[in-house]
């Protein structure tokens, strides 16, 4: 499956615009996990850090997409925000170090569970069989048909991110194979309050579905 990249400001916002998405939403979310995670001292948890990182990018992009008539989402206990259609979700994910890098393929930073397995497999099989999606889009009462990730990571000098869309998990429960990456401008760290050198990320790494027994 060819993978696409875009990557220079015209085709980016053309991609975004497409999504019915912008970069402002989604690198304000980046920004504020940043921010959340600089906010930790040392009578946190050692993998505070990375939790708050993650959950406040979430929650921002929750709160900036909501408010534009998306909504939220927790199934599978896999917390997303749907777009109105129904047919785009977006999750969100620490990437490891070649994440928002054009010219190099990013995989998830830890090991994910089955219910983002599942959804990486679905979005496979519509990519593959477009006519999966053609008719899950005329039956659907909602659902998300592909579920996007936002990807950051937290360099020594800039935050970088992107906007992907997964389609494959290795064995070890990593993704590492897009059918189309966004690539957001990095934001520097050099200035704007913002410190030069990342802290260890030790953030969630599975998801597990709980179910109450019988």
């Amino acid at each position: 499956m060819e993978e696409a990249v875009w990557w220079n400001a015209r085709d980016v916002r053309a991609a975004l615009a497409r999504l019915g998405l912008n970069a402002d939403v989604l690198q304000d979310a980046v920004r504020a996990g940043y921010l959340a995670r600089e906010s930790r001292t040392d009578n946190d948890a050692p993998n505070a850090p990375g939790i708050y990182q993650w959950n406040e990018t979430l929650r921002m992009v929750r709160e900036q997409l909501v408010s534009m008539g998306w909504r939220r989402s927790n199934e599978q206990g896999l917390p997303t925000v749907v777009n109105p259609a129904g047919t785009l979700a977006i999750c969100v994910s620490s990437g490891n170090e070649t994440t928002g890098i054009a010219s190099a393929t990013p995989s998830t930073k830890y090991q994910k569970g089955p219910c983002t397995f599942d959804r990486v497999e679905w979005n496979a099989q519509i990519e593959m069989f477009p006519e999966i999606r053609a008719a899950v889009r005329s039956n659907s009462e909602g659902g998300a048909i592909a579920t996007w990730t936002l990807l950051f990571h937290t360099a020594r000098n800039e935050l970088r991110s992107e906007l992907s869309l997964p389609v494959f998990m290795d064995g070890s429960g990593q993704i590492n194979r897009w059918k189309e990456r966004i690539i957001l401008p990095p934001i520097p760290l050099d200035g704007d309050g913002f410190k030069r050198e990342a802290e260890p990320d030790f953030g969630p790494n599975v998801d597990i579905e709980i179910k109450r027994r019988a």
